[in-house]
């Protein structure tokens, strides 16, 4: 008797394996595609929390918008700059407007973005949101 597999044994193994990559190649993707998405949102989010660490330590004032971002993007002790490095995500934009900051991270390459906003009200802070996909911005807390 020879040893060795015959070329239909070769096939069906050929044709499982096939079905079992096709099955999973799917979930794989949006796997990936949800980790990108909660990486730009703690992006965001680290950002904000700079943004806040910096807003009592200026007397419940944002001060103006470059002091506001060399505080939060600033390297060292203070600044996020390091953590929220990536190769999905642009750099971190702040704005500033009366009293409303926006803190937002954007894919480059898809039209995808992740923004917090929060509104200070009579030295606190009264609101903060996110847009961008509702569950990612739930799993990180907002």
């Amino acid at each position: 008797m020879r040893k060795g597999f015959t070329l239909i044994e070769l096939l069906i193994v050929m044709v499982v394996v096939g079905i079992l990559v096709t099955v999973a190649l799917p979930t794989y993707k949006t796997a990936m595609e949800k980790g990108r998405g909660l990486e730009g949102v703690a992006n965001a989010a680290a950002v904000s929390e700079a943004v806040n660490a910096y807003y009592v330590r200026n007397g419940n004032s944002y001060g103006t918008l470059d002091e506001l971002t060399a505080f939060a993007l600033g390297s060292g002790d203070d600044g996020v700059a390091g953590t929220t490095k990536s190769k999905y995500f642009g750099a971190p934009q702040i704005s500033l407007s009366d009293s409303t900051v926006t803190v937002s991270v954007e894919r480059p390459l898809s039209s995808k973005s992740y923004t917090i906003e929060f509104v200070s009200a009579n030295g606190a802070v009264s609101s903060r949101s996110c847009s961008g996909y509702a569950k990612y911005c739930k799993a990180i807390g907002f």
